[in-house]
């Protein structure tokens, strides 16, 4: 699917690239084409790892861009059956939305064991809260979402902190549906950005099922 995702890509296009394991395969086979067909891309990459990463293939990057992506390609944590999205497990929630706003097409690239028949089935909410009375925003946040915990992301003995300077925390056991969490993470101050994706920023997931590529979409 990394494979195929690069072919969606043509000469000239810019491009938003998201983060994970998944897209980083998509970023070397783009490079491939960028080699053998001389396409010329710039790219906008949600992470520093990944603009590490492309600046390495020899891909430009840029770090702003005031008109709309032609197309992005991102990986996601779960795809519920209405395509709305989980993301940031790796940190870049903010940056990632960003990009997801500002794409003309949005593509999410993933394996089918991402597929879930509800969001907060396999893995926490993260959200990225400003370091100044994050407990707070956590605790209220998590009422609000019906939640029956939450913990911040730790690196070793210091929390982590996001590219944007950020800790990022991660609410558990969720039992309300995606439309409320996004409205809670809109109502707490401190908060910056949740990772539910709603399905109206995604334009397809094209997911594999062992050697056979699936497209869906709404």
């Amino acid at each position: 699917m990394a494979r195929f995702a690069s072919q969606l890509v043509e000469d000239g296009m810019t491009v938003g690239i998201g983060s994970g394991s998944t897209v980083a395969m998509f970023l070397y086979f783009l490079s491939k084409r960028v080699i053998r067909e001389k396409i010329k891309i710039r790219c906008i990459p949600a992470s520093s790892q990944m603009e590490i990463l492309a600046r390495s293939y020899g891909i430009p990057v840029l770090n702003d861009y005031s008109s709309e992506f032609d197309i992005s390609i991102d990986g996601a944590d779960e795809v519920d059956p209405e395509l709305n999205l989980l993301k940031g497990m790796g940190g870049a929630l903010t940056r990632e939305k960003l990009i997801a706003q500002n794409s003309s097409s949005y593509v999410v690239i993933c394996d089918s064991s991402k597929l879930v028949p509800r969001l907060f089935s396999n893995h926490p909410l993260p959200v990225e809260v400003i370091p100044f009375l994050w407990k707070a925003a956590a605790r209220r946040l998590a009422r609000e979402c019906h939640a029956s915990s939450y913990s911040i992301r730790m690196l070793g003995e210091a929390p982590y902190v996001t590219d944007n300077g950020n800790y990022l925390i991660e609410v558990y056991g969720i039992s309300a549906p995606p439309d409320t969490v996004l409205a809670a993470a809109k109502r707490v101050a401190g908060v910056v950005e949740c990772g539910v994706f709603p399905s109206e920023l995604v334009t397809e997931v094209i997911t594999a099922y062992g050697a056979r590529v699936t497209h869906l979409s709404k």
